[in-house]
């Protein structure tokens, strides 16, 4: 299957996105931040990223703006669940979350997902990337 870098500062969140990415046959290679993510992406190519977007280090909206400038056809996706209610220009945002989820998708991501999720909205958005 797909070879795929999961970018994720959250251990007990990598490890369940690691067996669910497994558990559909792909490889996984792991970064706990922006930073040892991008280095790994300089020293292999990967058919998808999937990063977190709040990190310590080098977060994700960074790391997805850097991505797309060094390889513009590297399929990511972004997965966030950040923070409380928000206001933004008028608008009325559920949360934090939908913010950064609009500015990863702005910046290069082709996929968000918002956390909580299943394991099978997940892999349904990892196929959906895949095939893209």
């Amino acid at each position: 299957m797909a070879n795929i870098l999961l970018i994720e500062d959250d251990e007990l969140s990598r490890m369940t996105f690691r067996e669910f990415l497994e558990s559909a046959g792909h490889g996984v290679t792991e970064a706990g931040d922006g930073e040892e993510g991008l280095c790994l992406r300089e020293a292999q190519t990967f058919d998808l990223i999937v990063t977190d977007i709040i990190m310590p280090v080098k977060e994700g909206i960074s790391t997805i703006v850097e991505l797309k400038k060094l390889h513009p056809e590297q399929k990511i996706i972004a997965v966030t669940g950040g923070g409380s209610g928000i206001l933004i220009g008028g608008e009325n945002l559920d949360s934090a979350a939908e913010f950064y989820g609009q500015a990863a998708k702005k910046l290069g991501a082709d996929i968000i997902l918002l956390k909580p999720f299943t394991e099978g909205e997940f892999l349904a958005a990892v196929d959906a990337c895949l095939s893209s």
